[in-house]
């Protein structure tokens, strides 16, 4: 069985992390009011199979600017699967895409698990155990970003969706709606009407078609990004479309929406289009990025949607072939 990682708060259960919590030596007689406020101000790693969550962890920050790892967990029935690994292994690449220095947690009986993942005990107490990054700085003193990205070991993938990962596609989806609302023609209110039989059709329809590309971004096992390329008119195979363009706010500005913007282009470039289309929210960073790949506006800016005050540029990105 395949292990879905989403940082979606939605899809965690706090009754059953709640229960399981109850029996450990760390959180016992924690209150599910208690959980549901640690849910809402961490983020989350719920581990899923067949969309059960079987394993769950978050990370707060402590002051200091320490990423804090707690409540790390897989359900009895799942473990010696490598899911809690898993797990780890998500949170590790988000604390490293995030630019965290400094990482610690408390664990009795995983040390393991984590010294696996750079962690090593304090001495401090018997349970604490840290990871540390090194931190350079440029003239001011204050940290460099291009320094800190170079001397972590955080590099986002980005591939073809499966079929078969319409959950992560639909988590995503939806997520990206919520985060910025302003950003895309098609609101939260209406994707959240399909039925997960048509979210694993949409998906299933365009990894077949030979005219979509589903791309997904990873960091680690943890989904970041996602875009969808599309020749739109079968009648012109010369000119591509950009659509669902979007990157976890937690990993902008580390390479991931270069990297899936760079996938669909060479996609497009090498399915023979002389031409990429997209629709974007004017004056935005997400302008900002096409412009500097080299988009052009392509006729008059329009109204993103009926009713709303926000303003969409077409944008155009002429295409000749790969080197």
């Amino acid at each position: 069985m395949n292990l879905e990682i989403s940082s979606d708060r939605r899809r965690i259960d706090p009754v059953m992390v709640t229960q399981f919590l109850s029996g450990t030596y760390w959180a016992m007689g924690r209150t599910q009011a208690e959980v549901e406020a640690t849910i809402a101000s961490s983020v989350c790693f719920g581990g899923h199979v067949d969309s059960r969550l079987v394993a769950f962890g978050r990370i707060f920050e402590k002051p200091a600017g320490t990423a804090f790892l707690a409540d790390v967990f897989v359900l009895p029935p799942w473990r010696g699967l490598g899911y809690g690994r898993a797990i780890v292994k998500a949170m590790v690449a988000y604390i490293d895409g995030a630019g965290y220095t400094l990482a610690a947690l408390n664990t009795r009986d995983a040390v393991g698990l984590y010294e696996k993942f750079g962690f090593a005990l304090t001495g401090v107490t018997p349970t604490a155990m840290k990871r540390e990054r090194p931190r350079t700085t440029g003239m001011s003193g204050t940290p460099n970003p291009a320094s800190r990205e170079a001397g972590s070991n955080f590099e986002p993938v980005v591939r073809r969706f499966a079929p078969e990962e319409w959950p992560t596609y639909r988590a995503l989806r939806l997520r990206s709606l919520a985060d910025s609302p302003d950003a895309f023609g098609r609101t939260l209110a209406e994707e959240e009407t399909r039925s997960n039989d048509d979210w694993a059709e949409r998906l299933r329809s365009g990894c077949e078609s030979g005219t979509d590309l589903p791309l997904l971004a990873v960091a680690g096992s943890l989904p970041v990004g996602l875009a969808w390329g599309r020749f739109s008119d079968p009648a012109n195979s010369k000119k591509a479309h950009l659509f669902q363009m979007w990157v976890d706010p937690h990993f902008r500005r580390r390479g991931v929406g270069r990297a899936l913007l760079d996938a669909v282009v060479h996609w497009a470039q090498d399915s023979g289009a002389d031409c990429l289309m997209l629709g974007v929210t004017c004056d935005t960073p997400a302008m900002r990025l096409y412009e500097k790949r080299g988009f052009i506006p392509d006729g008059e800016r329009n109204a993103l949607r009926e009713g709303s005050a926000l303003f969409g540029q077409p944008m155009r990105l002429p295409l000749g072939s790969r080197p």
